[in-house]
């Protein structure tokens, strides 16, 4: 859902294909209206079934976070929007694989669109949350700073120009 939203949304996407754009939208919704449903019935962790090859370190809380951030992107909706606010906390260590490992997974996936939604041009900068945005670009700074840190704490980090 969140990887349709996201082919949705992209401005050169939508103009080179306007009507795969229209149509991976309309299934984008009718995936979060099945999801809607699913928690509503069993709730949302009852609802989680892993089906992928890849690991689920969050469950499903990280998918989750990546598909209301492109949902809202890819819609304007507010609800999708508090929604991702509600599950997303860029600088919650829980976002982390083990607990350092910033920009994990699909946290990071929702951390990055986000951040750069406007630059993007998929989205207009004052229709984001200013607080999450601030955190979501303050979680990537903090993240270059990781690796850039331990770049200099490694053996190749004595070449690095200061």
């Amino acid at each position: 859902m969140a990887a349709l939203a996201q082919c949705a949304s992209s401005p050169k996407f939508k103009q080179q294909f306007p009507e795969a754009a229209a149509l991976y939208l309309e299934k984008a919704k009718k995936g979060w209206a099945f999801l809607e449903r699913a928690m509503a019935k069993h709730g949302k962790d009852g609802a989680y079934q892993k089906i992928t090859h890849y690991g689920d370190d969050s469950m499903d809380s990280d998918e989750l976070a990546w598909a209301a951030c492109e949902m809202y992107l890819a819609t304007g909706d507010e609800t999708f929007d508090n929604k991702l606010a509600e599950w997303l906390k860029p600088a919650d260590p829980g976002t982390r694989l083990w607990g350092w490992w910033r920009m994990y997974a699909c946290w990071g996936n929702a951390i990055r669109d986000y951040a750069f939604a406007a630059r993007s041009g998929r989205i207009k900068r004052e229709q984001l949350n200013p607080e999450l945005l601030t955190d979501c670009e303050n979680e990537i700074t903090a993240d270059a700073d990781d690796q850039l840190r331990r770049y200099r704490e490694s053996a190749y980090g004595t070449s690095f120009p200061s």
